[in-house]
């Protein structure tokens, strides 16, 4: 997520009195085509085992979103019924929000032009047709865990709704992620969200280290992670120390991604 903010706010001054020269020699990097939250990891641990057929609806459910099947209008409606308000996260609406911070004026050749007012420069243009770049998210702060169903309390994260391409699309990822500055609190949220989805998918498919006892510390920058894999859902659950930043605990349900083209 930080990537795509860099870039929608790259674009955004850009837009502001640079050319589209400008904008393709300044814009950020686009963000990993792996999905928010994702970074490359060593291979796990664990060998992994053959996954089930597919993932009942009951598994593929978090906080009252079905992956894969509940559209992402739903979605937010859905969350707004249980009293959780969602923002545009996605990388039009950081632009838009951006272009407003800043107070850009709209070029004098828009001005002049207002069938072309709506109209978006090429360089931006070309840098956003890339698909990573169209997705549609919704970020929806101070969740409860009590929110996803699993009997989990106490503990307040941020909800990320993921769907491409658009709002009548069904729901492509949900990712529920919290921070934390005390490691005991960390550690005992990252055991229990571990257990909780044991109980619900069984044993991980593949497994990376282990959650140390209460007291203890997880090791820095080495990510203990559990997934779970379906022929419709893929479910990752990970805590990791990241030092100044604080330690990270997530999970996320999502759409498997499509196999490589004759794979």
């Amino acid at each position: 997520m930080r990537a795509v903010a860099v870039a929608a706010l790259a674009l955004a001054a850009a837009a502001c009195g640079h050319d589209d020269g400008d904008v393709a020699a300044r814009r950020a990097p686009p963000p990993a085509a792996t999905g928010p939250g994702r970074a490359p990891s060593a291979a796990p641990a664990a060998a992994e085992a053959t996954p089930p057929a597919v993932a009942t609806p009951a598994r593929r459910t978090i906080a009252g979103i079905v992956v894969g099947e509940t559209t992402a209008a739903q979605a937010v409606a859905t969350l707004a019924g249980q009293g959780v308000t969602c923002t545009d996260a996605s990388m039009m609406g950081m632009m838009a929000r951006a272009h407003a911070a800043h107070g850009c004026p709209r070029p004098a050749r828009l001005r002049a032009a207002p069938a072309a007012a709506a109209a978006m420069p090429a360089g931006h243009a070309r840098y956003l047709s890339d698909p990573a770049l169209q997705q549609a998210r919704w970020a929806c702060a101070d969740v409860l865990v009590a929110l996803l169903g699993d009997g989990r309390d106490g503990v307040r994260g941020r909800l990320l709704v993921v769907v491409a391409p658009g709002a009548d699309a069904p729901v492509s990822l949900v990712a529920y992620q919290r921070t934390y500055r005390a490691g005991d609190a960390a550690v005992a949220d990252a055991g229990a969200t571990f257990a909780a989805l044991a109980g619900r998918y069984g044993a991980a498919a593949t497994a990376r280290g282990d959650v140390p006892a209460v007291g203890a510390a997880l090791p820095p920058f080495q990510p203990v992670e559990r997934r779970w894999r379906f022929a419709d859902l893929e479910v990752e659950a990970t805590a990791v120390d990241l030092g100044r930043t604080g330690i990270a605990v997530s999970e996320e349900l999502a759409v498997p991604a499509p196999a490589p083209h004759g794979s």
